[in-house]
């Protein structure tokens, strides 16, 4: 491996490690690893390659990262520019979005309408129908810990590895898990590995995409 190649794969592995501090994941030896394995359906030997600078993720690759981190891809990609994109006026994106607990949420449509509990304001771009919830729980503690806001659309459609709040027909509250799409169906999936890995069936469905969370520091 050429100088060039080396210092270059180096110089994007801080800013991808930049990206994960952003974002709220645990530092390296203390889980961060395994949480971009599980972010992007990598093994662990190769997260641990893209964590640690020692390769560089295919180009595609590159640019799924820097839109799942929400960081800016010529930042990420070349160092150029600012990591995030500017934000806009918050005279324009600050909303009131109501709060809803796991069970609410379940029938998010019967609660928000004429909605009269407890809201947040929020700078943020969402649909009509998008509400916050508590995280609750160890199910995703490993990268969102208990308390963590988490801002969920109805109106987006979710992607193979987002992150999804669920309804299980034979339970009766909402569910919140990772969405992975594969040859042999969609699952829901949990962080905590005492919690189970869900096969979706033709009764259960997908509530709401979550496109924002913001850590309870």
């Amino acid at each position: 491996m050429t100088q060039d190649k080396t210092e270059y794969i180096d110089s994007f592995a801080a800013r991808f490690n930049k990206a994960l501090d952003h974002n709220g994941l645990p530092p390296r030896n203390h889980g961060r690893i395994q949480l971009v394995a599980e972010m992007f359906l990598l093994s662990h030997a190769g997260a641990g390659k893209w964590v640690n600078g020692l390769a560089l993720p295919p180009k595609a690759r590159r640019r799924e990262i820097s839109q799942r981190l929400g960081v800016q891809y010529d930042w990420l990609e070349f160092g150029k520019g600012e990591m995030l994109p500017k934000k806009l006026d918050i005279s324009t994106s600050l909303r009131r979005l109501p709060i809803l607990g796991f069970h609410e949420a379940a029938n998010f449509e019967k609660h928000l309408e004429n909605f009269i509990g407890e809201t947040v304001s929020i700078d943020i771009n969402a649909g009509r129908r998008a509400f916050v919830i508590y995280s609750q729980g160890t199910a995703m503690s490993g990268r969102f810990p208990e308390g963590s806001m988490l801002i969920f659309d109805p109106d987006v459609y979710p992607q193979d590895g987002d992150y999804v709040l669920a309804k299980i027909h034979k339970l009766p509250d909402a569910i919140f898990r990772q969405y992975i799409l594969s040859d042999s169906g969609k699952f829901l999936y949990a962080q905590d590995p005492r919690f189970q890995t869900h096969k979706m069936s033709a009764n259960d469905l997908i509530l709401a995409k979550m496109i924002q969370h913001r850590m309870n520091y």
